[in-house]
């Protein structure tokens, strides 16, 4: 089933600390397609669930049909694919947002992205306390912090991407 995902993109300068116990998501995602109107990705979280996703336009609306896999068709995907992105995903909810903050790994190593899902384009965000002491901006509208577009950059493009924020990788 296709829906509209919503959903409004921080960079970080590094991981907060937040105040959560549970261990973070090992998430692997491999796009088979991508371009700048959609993208076609297969998804492992913890090597245990897998999922198939297309997702259509760009900004803070697109729309989205994501749907179950077994770990066999997920195989066969990622040996299609044209780049992918591997990370560690926080859940963090200090109040009716959920937020998901993705610790890259590996290339996009450093790289941290805060992310929340909200209802409508006019749901008002409060960006926690502990987000917002490393925020450097909100990067909903820029494409190039996608993860369809991080999937096929090199590390010196990554490195000089972050630059033109501010933030400097090791």
């Amino acid at each position: 089933m296709t829906k509209d995902e919503i959903e409004r993109r921080y960079l970080l300068r590094k991981m907060p600390v937040l105040p959560i116990t549970e261990p973070p998501l090992d998430i692997i995602q491999y796009y088979t397609h991508r371009n700048s109107q959609y993208s076609l990705r297969v998804r492992s979280i913890n090597y245990q669930e897998f999922l198939i996703t297309y997702k259509e336009g760009k900004g803070l609306v697109r729309k989205e049909s994501e749907t179950h896999i077994d770990v066999e068709v997920f195989e066969i995907m990622k040996k299609c694919a044209m780049g992918y992105t591997h990370k560690d995903r926080y859940l963090y909810q200090p109040d009716s947002f959920l937020w998901e903050i993705d610790l890259f790994k590996e290339l996009l190593h450093g790289v941290v992205i805060a992310e929340v899902e909200i209802e409508t384009v006019k749901t008002q965000v409060e960006i926690p306390k502990l987000i917002e002491n490393e925020l450097v901006a909100e990067v909903t509208y820029d494409h190039r912090f996608s993860n369809m577009f991080f999937a096929g950059l090199s590390r010196k493009e990554v490195v000089e991407l972050l630059e033109e924020y501010g933030v400097i990788l090791q």
